[in-house]
């Protein structure tokens, strides 16, 4: 099974632990077209399987501002602020999403309505991840010219998950390149 393949296939675990099987249109949008985070691990006994890890930099503006970016993402979506989240995502990272909700049969006009895509009771479906963004914790930040690697983990019903997103520097401003993670 190709990486990518492997990627996808990761994040659809992941999402469907969480939300369950009736986003599974959500999770394949989210993942079709390379919108997923870096490769799967469990566990901090298994190897990475995509790119080895960067070395973390020395605390650096750089990366104070990717920690900044991420820390900025994840209590966007805490507090269910779905237009700043987007805000921190690279435009290319924003158009991909609404285009694969799209596909995926979702009537989605903005990255901010798709990320506050509703549940039966109306209530937005990454409320169900807020306990796990709150606990992120980033353990590496790795940095080569325009390009970051961050590397977080958190905790989700007692399990451990170790998780990697990547950024880029886009016209003096770092942005994050994938919606979700998985590693």
């Amino acid at each position: 099974m190709g990486q990518v393949t492997l990627r996808r296939v990761l994040l659809l675990v992941l999402v469907s632990a969480v939300f369950g099987a009736s986003l599974g249109a959500i999770a394949a949008a989210i993942c079709s077209g390379g919108a997923c985070g870096a490769s799967a691990q469990k566990g901090p006994d298994l190897p990475s399987l995509g790119s080895p890890p960067q070395q973390p930099v020395p605390d650096t503006k750089a990366r104070r501002e990717v920690e900044a970016l991420f820390d900025g993402y994840y209590a966007a979506l805490v507090r269910d602020d779905f237009a700043a989240a987007c805000d921190r995502l690279a435009p290319v990272t924003r158009e991909r999403f609404v285009r694969n909700l799209r596909r995926a049969g979702r009537r989605v006009a903005s990255c901010p309505r798709g990320l506050g895509a509703r549940d039966a009771r109306g209530r937005p479906l990454l409320n169900r991840l807020a306990p796990v963004f709150r606990r992120a914790e980033v353990v590496r930040i790795g940095i080569q010219g325009d390009r970051a690697s961050i590397q977080w983990r958190t905790t989700r019903r007692g399990r451990r998950l170790r998780l990697e997103q990547s950024a880029r520097k886009i016209k003096g401003e770092w942005k994050l390149t994938e919606i979700l993670s998985s590693r």
